[in-house]
């Protein structure tokens, strides 16, 4: 035998004889596989033949028959005394087998023709072994458990708290309200004129004092008014100015209201221009004071304006001292700027004050109203009586205020303050 390395392919592991290792042609390298069933050492490789070499005892050589083969393996093979022979001894052997078991299945198919025709069972050939696969399947089955909860029970409700109406009687609105507040009860303030209580002061309430309530109930506290000569349960007059006959800028029948009244109590009048209301006018800051200093009856101030650009003879100058002297309106060391508009953030916190700025913590939308202000809870109130609706996200604390818009404020705020309060 040539020294030269035998070509590469699949040989008994020298180092385990259960198993076969691969020959790159130089060295062993790490694939492996087990021998076939057969005592031939020959692996179950479907692109490798495998010979036994005449004149070579018990060694074995593989021939690769993959396309891939090298053509110069012929050559070490013809070396090594392996040729072509037991392959065509093979094929000497392979034709009277097929012929046998060509012959076997003709015979086969003739009896089953017979039996077919006569009607009989198929002859099973002893010679023919029949063969079974038995396929085996396994189901893998998944069972989801679904527990049902009982329903949520509801939660019994609490029991109701029961407050005693503590008595108010003589305190100033503020205290009377936050005492009532604190035990759990909704306050809703209703004026009263009283020649017997101070402006401000809390007269009594409904349900009255001593009462059991339960808490988050409304109570109304009665509160003394400024006097007033509002009285709105007459009948109202009709609306005579011009302004408010064209059916182009017809207003509400509450505005109509309004207007009737304060015309009707001499809170506001024409312009003077022709039979026209000014609906339209801008709200100067010295008639702001004059609605609000006629609406509680024009009481005498306790001395003239200090403002210097306030003529102290003039026919706002009462008003304006007056709304100055109880914190409504203007301040004693500066300009009250009486020509200016009124805005209407200065509008809705003069009310506020006039009505003894009542607490409130009601809740606006607006982002133009910021916390901690001075305006802030004027704001508020208004909001929260319904004297100015809630409406949009900006309540336009800068805008003007006009003549209509300020009565009909003055109209809600008798309509609300001044009900009913039994």
């Amino acid at each position: 035998m040539s020294d030269q390395n035998p070509a590469p392919g699949w040989y008994e592991d020298p180092s385990d004889p259960t198993q076969i290792r691969y020959w790159n042609g130089e060295t062993w390298t790490q694939q492996v596989a087990p021998l076939s069933k057969s005592d031939d050492p020959t692996p179950a490789i479907p692109t490798t033949e495998v010979f036994v070499a005449d004149g070579i005892d018990e060694q074995t050589v593989a021939r690769d028959t993959s396309p891939d083969a090298d053509p110069a393996e012929g050559d070490l093979q013809r070396e090594m005394g392996i040729h072509d022979e037991p392959r065509k001894k093979r094929m000497w052997i392979l034709v009277p087998v097929l012929l046998l078991v060509l012959g076997a299945v003709g015979a086969f198919l003739l009896l089953r023709d017979d039996a077919d025709s006569d009607g009989g069972d198929v002859a099973v050939l002893d010679d023919v072994e029949a063969s079974t696969t038995t396929t085996t399947t396994t189901t893998t089955t998944t069972t989801t458990t679904t527990t049902t909860e009982p329903p949520p029970t509801e939660p019994e409700p609490d029991p109701v708290e029961t407050v005693e109406v503590e008595a108010v009687r003589g305190m100033s609105l503020v205290d009377a309200e936050d005492l009532l507040e604190e035990a759990g009860l909704d306050v809703t303030v209703v004026y009263r004129e009283s020649s017997e209580f101070t402006p401000g002061t809390a007269m009594r309430t409904n349900p009255s004092t001593g009462s059991a309530v339960d808490v988050g109930s409304e109570i109304k506290l009665v509160v003394a008014s400024e006097p007033t000569c509002n009285d709105i349960d007459r009948p109202l007059p009709a609306v005579t100015f011009d302004d408010y006959s064209s059916s182009f800028l017809a207003p509400g029948p509450e505005v109509l209201d309004a207007i009737a009244w304060a015309q009707d109590i001499e809170l506001a009048s024409g312009n003077g221009d022709a039979n026209n209301f000014g609906r339209y006018d801008e709200l100067t800051r010295e008639v702001a004071a004059v609605l609000i200093h006629r609406y509680f009856c024009s009481p005498e101030p306790d001395g003239p304006p200090p403002q210097a650009d306030v003529d102290s003879t003039g026919s706002f100058a009462d008003a304006i001292a007056w709304v100055t002297e109880r914190g409504i309106m203007g301040a004693p060391d500066r300009d009250f700027e009486p020509k200016n508009p009124t805005l209407r953030q200065v509008w809705y916190t003069a009310l506020w004050r006039a009505f003894g700025s009542p607490d409130t913590d009601f809740e606006i939308p607006y982002t133009d109203v910021a916390p901690g202000t001075w305006y802030e809870d004027g704001i508020r109130w208004a909001s929260e009586e319904g004297i100015v609706p809630v409406v949009g996200t900006t309540f336009d604390r800068e805008g003007w205020v006009f003549k209509q818009q300020a009565v009909v404020d003055l109209f809600r705020i008798e309509q609300i303050h001044f009900a009913d309060d039994e």
